[in-house]
């Protein structure tokens, strides 16, 4: 990795998560819709993403979880949301 992989992009990848939940924990937010949809590659690894919609239909990504080697049970989804 270089320098730059390594400092500015994380600093400016926590800015935004910073940012992000900023505004949707703000007074300016009236609601806020908390969705997720799963994937995988071609390689099999799969995935969870979690998203979040505010009223202005405005989506903000939140996380992206490992399932792989996971139960995709409602127990489980309902563990890592």
């Amino acid at each position: 990795m270089t320098t730059f992989t390594e400092s500015w992009i994380t600093r400016e990848a926590a800015q935004v998560d910073k940012l992000t939940l900023k505004h949707l924990l703000s007074d300016e937010t009236q609601y806020v819709t908390i969705g997720f949809d799963g994937g995988s590659t071609q390689g099999q690894a799969s995935f969870l993403m979690v998203h979040a919609t505010d009223q202005d239909g405005c989506a903000y990504f939140l996380d992206r979880v490992n399932t792989k080697s996971h139960k995709h049970s409602g127990q489980y989804y309902y563990e890592v949301i």
